[in-house]
């Protein structure tokens, strides 16, 4: 590909598009949150979302314990780690396998330091003693501190050693000969996790407890320089530019305590629900600035990394990032296991790392490596779709190389039937060559030569179009038209716009006309193209639609039945998504709805007839016919009282034909005029009347 320089885009395969089949859609792959979903192989990313070669991570072999405590460079550039669950000190020298250099009785040894002439010390648990190794190997007990645990050692410029220690959060002064001058600090915590040399023949130290930060200075004295919201200061390191880099691990104060909880993390936890561990930068006054928060929990080790980034080891997902002295983090490798226990920068500016859960030791070089590889997160389009042109924002240097590939597929799980990768094509070498698919990956390929400079990816687009899917219509129903009125929620979700719906002050119930039918259909389209609707009738029966609106674009409308024919109809609903694709492809649905009744005429009362009995009721009988549907109701009226209801001869009314047969209650001696109505099932009401007279007793 030829050298381009292009302004950074976002990298988050974040779908853009203006609506519907018709427009594009275009992918962008951005930000660090986003491409760290994919998996990244050989590249660091920036707090941007850029992609560049990193570091080489190099593995120096394995002591085969479980835990890497510390790490330290001795007078002769070998290399030493205190480990567990054995308490053994490893040393690795040149190409050399780490060999046993001294074992000792206890289960842990958390600390090293090295003095002027070469000897080791080891701070070890759980009896707290410090053991003192010879550059030979040879080792004796050196201190019994009379604590627990001891977390971090170290010498002063008049070789004093100060040990940091636990359950009783205090810090140690000791002489030569290993005896304990004075306590220099007693915290109101339970561990003092780490010290750090101030560059003044003092120390900085950090708990676990309370999250506080305290200053030693060169006469002993100890005092506050800073307490965190979190509760575990587990890590301190000197920066490049001379201030204190603090590594807090996630986890308020008011949370029930979990000593050294940061060491004994399963690789087993779910870092994406929790909160992330954060990383202050203090001034010497106490000043202090949140610089960052990790996407992980545990803020396990810092150490400087060259001029202006510290390197940060984050758990429980094993990374490594570096994170400038303004607080720009960059994500620079992933050692492949849950826990960089501890940092270590050697002389020669290597950056050693040890695992806390494999006891493997690591090193992380200076230069970028030759190659690496990222790929993105599986990417669902919604609906399979053919994808063209990718567009691509970089810089590429002579002597580098940026390979795009692609691979799609209609499962989700990559590695089950998707096509192979492929790389870019086309004239100018941008368009995907994969098949239409609905889901997409992208695989970005970094390399240089010895001599040129790192590539660097700021962003990739991609263009799609899904292919059009035919819409759905998922319900009818055909009511009377009882005026406006507020929808129910599912027809809301069922109207796809609000425009030219009626209006919802409620008129009169004169103002509604009988011959008004409500029709309101469910619609939906899979690729949300815009949809339209055609709507036709006929009569059950009959065999030529015939239209009754065109282009509607709102799923209601309200039918004026006057000038249809009556008798049983069916309406059909055709749903178009044309308004979003060319003729060519826009495809239609249609749905018939249930058959109904056209019915505007009421029913006919024949042969009606009142026949007055001896106790004053009077017995009506007659014959009750609707030309179109179904008698519903009955109901009579004496002398324009109320309506009373009653039933016909055989007990219901269901038929367009009924039997009229019933008794009044007892009436007053007199002229009485009683009126019959039916009611059919499309509430058109016919009457009948007759008039009778009820003689005196």
């Amino acid at each position: 590909m030829a050298p381009c320089s292009w302004l950074m885009i976002p990298f988050a395969l974040l779908l853009a598009s203006s609506g519907g089949a018709v427009s594009p859609q275009v992918w962008y792959i951005s930000s660090a949150s986003d491409v760290e979903k994919g998996d990244i192989e050989g590249l660091s990313v920036g707090d941007d979302g850029g992609l560049t070669l990193a570091p080489t991570l190099e593995d120096l072999g394995e002591t085969e314990e479980l835990f890497i405590w510390s790490l330290e460079e001795d007078r002769r550039g070998r290399i030493l780690a205190g480990t567990g669950n054995q308490g053994r000190l490893f040393v690795k020298e040149g190409t050399e396998a780490p060999r046993l250099f001294f074992d000792s009785p206890q289960t842990q040894l958390q600390s090293l330091a090295v003095d002027t002439q070469g000897n080791v010390y080891a701070g070890s648990a759980p009896d707290g003693i410090i053991y003192k190794i010879g550059p030979d190997g040879n080792g004796n007990v050196f201190c019994h501190t009379g604590e627990t645990y001891l977390w971090d050692l170290r010498f002063n410029r008049e070789g004093y050693l100060y040990a940091a220690t636990g359950p009783r959060g205090i810090v140690l002064k000791i002489d030569s000969v290993g005896r304990i001058i004075n306590k220099v600090l007693d915290s109101p915590d339970a561990h003092v996790m780490c010290l750090a040399s101030d560059g003044r023949n003092g120390f900085y130290a950090g708990t676990d407890g309370s999250g506080l930060v305290y200053h030693i200075n060169a006469q002993d004295q100890a005092r506050l320089l800073f307490s965190a919201t979190e509760r575990e200061i587990h890590t301190i390191a000197i920066g490049p530019d001379g201030r204190l880099y603090a590594g807090a691990v996630a986890g308020r104060r008011d949370q029930s305590p979990s000593p050294s909880s940061s060491s004994s993390a399963s690789s087993s936890s779910s870092p994406e629900r929790e909160p992330g561990g954060v990383v202050y930068r203090l001034e010497p006054s106490g000043a202090a600035t949140k610089l960052w928060t990790a996407p992980y929990p545990l803020i396990l080790s810092i150490a400087p990394y060259d001029s202006t980034r510290m390197l940060i080891g984050v758990g429980p997902r094993g990374v490594l990032y570096w994170l400038s002295t303004e607080g720009r983090a960059q994500r620079v490798a992933d050692t492949g296991e849950s826990q960089p226990a501890v940092l270590f920068k050697r002389t020669n500016g290597d950056v050693l790392i040890g695992m806390g859960n494999s006891g493997k030791i690591k090193q992380i070089g200076q230069k970028p490596g030759l190659r690496g590889i990222f790929t993105s997160d599986v990417q669902d389009g919604g609906l399979v779709s053919q994808w063209g042109r990718v567009d691509v924002r970089g810089d590429i240097p002579p002597g580098a190389e940026l390979r795009l590939e692609t691979r799609t597929g209609n499962k989700k799980d990559p590695f089950q039937d998707w096509s192979p990768w492929q790389p870019l094509g086309g004239a100018n070498r941008d368009m995907v060559q994969s098949p239409a698919g609905q889901y997409l990956q992208v695989r970005a390929t970094l390399s240089r030569t010895e001599q040129s400079r790192s590539p660097m990816l700021y962003g990739v687009s991609i263009t799609g179009q899904q292919v059009n899917v035919r819409p759905e219509i998922s319900s009818t129903r055909v009511s009377r038209y009882r005026g406006p009125s507020t929808p129910s929620r599912s027809e809301q979700q069922e109207d796809q716009s609000s425009e030219q719906r009626p209006s919802r002050t409620p008129p009169t119930p004169a103002a509604i006309k009988r011959t008004l039918m409500m029709l309101r259909w469910g619609a939906s389209d899979p690729n949300d193209d815009k949809l339209v609707y055609d709507l036709y009738y006929r009569r059950v029966g009959e065999t030529q639609w015939k239209t009754l609106v065109q282009d509607l674009t709102r799923t209601y409308f309200v039918w004026d039945t006057e000038g249809a024919p009556e008798g049983l109809t069916v309406v059909k609903i055709e749903a178009s998504d044309r308004p979003s694709n060319p003729w060519t492809t826009a495809m239609t649905a249609e749905r018939v709805s249930d058959p109904f009744e056209i019915d505007y005429t009421g029913p006919t009362i024949a042969n009606l007839r009142a026949t007055v009995r001896p106790d004053g009721a009077v017995l009506i009988t007659g014959a009750g016919t609707d030309a179109v549907g179904t008698i519903r109701e009955g109901n009579y009226s004496i002398d324009s009282g109320e309506w009373l209801v009653f039933f016909p001869e055989d007990g219901i009314f269901d038929s367009p034909q009924e039997s009229l047969n019933f008794v009044t209650e007892i009436l007053d001696p007199g002229e009485h005029t009683i009126v019959v109505k039916l009611t059919d099932a499309s509430e058109n009401v016919g009457t009948a009347s007759v008039v009778v007279t009820v003689p005196r007793p």
